[in-house]
């Protein structure tokens, strides 16, 4: 932990990775202003940090991944929701207190547009993430036992859906896809997988003509049945999807 805070990076670093620090705080040379020309930085295990650099406020930041990090409740917790203007990619796994982006509430109407230029988002195993603000610009998002963060999406082109714990990402009441998902239109390959609550498909399927590929594994056994070839009851929602497979029917 001592190395750590007596480094002295150059300020034209570029890429940055921390594991396994221990420190309650980041070192004091993790700022903005040392360190402004960041264009990757990687943390993970630095179990006892709860609080985050502000990231967002780095000009040349296209990738930010955050794997492990077991005290942060927020990403900035001074309620800084803009910012991020170059972020391309983002990673937060195994966070099992993330809550939200910000302490401080959005209002629902902003014209706030966060992450701006975000392509993809991998969300795994932050059951206490309800909400975050995104981008027209996603095009691929990853979701394994989170919250409902779904939202509308129109520039999304591959979704993933892994739900371990049934319970987080998929309540016992949500017995289909959630609704916020019908408006990502332009989806090109959807996965649903461990989705043991799901029973059924949405009507609005149907109108997904973009989808190429589709695959259910290991969901509930109505929905595998309702989506058999010809005969099953969901079966005209997905008909005109070229690729699809469906684990329990072997299709």
């Amino acid at each position: 932990m001592e190395v750590i805070k007596g480094l002295r990076p150059q300020p034209n670093l570029r890429i940055l990775s921390i594991g396994f620090y221990q420190g309650l705080t980041f070192p004091s040379w993790l700022e903005v202003s040392s360190l402004p020309k960041l264009v990757a930085v990687s943390l993970w295990s630095c179990g006892k940090c709860q609080d985050l650099p502000s990231f967002g406020r780095l000009p040349f930041l296209r990738k930010l991944r955050l794997h492990n990090m077991k005290s942060i409740k927020f990403i900035d917790k001074n309620g800084v929701v803009e910012g991020f203007t170059s972020l391309e990619e983002l990673e937060l796994h195994y966070m099992p207190i993330l809550e939200g982006w910000s302490l401080l509430k959005v209002n629902e109407e902003s014209d706030v547009i966060l992450l701006p230029c975000l392509k993809k988002l991998s969300i795994k195993n932050c059951p206490k993430l309800r909400k975050l603000l995104f981008s027209f610009s996603l095009e691929s998002l990853y979701l394994w036992g989170c919250g409902e963060l779904v939202k509308d999406l129109p520039s999304l082109s591959s979704l993933q859906i892994y739900d371990f714990n049934e319970h987080i990402s998929f309540p016992e009441e949500l017995t289909t896809l959630p609704d916020g998902m019908r408006h990502i239109d332009r989806l090109h390959a959807l996965s649903i997988m461990y989705c043991k609550n799901l029973r059924f498909l949405p009507a609005w399927l149907q109108h997904f003509t973009c989808l190429k590929t589709l695959e259910i594994e290991k969901c509930h056994p109505e929905l595998h049945r309702r989506c058999k070839k010809e005969s099953g009851e969901d079966w005209p929602k997905i008909a005109h999807i070229p690729s699809k497979y469906n684990d329990s029917l072997k299709e």
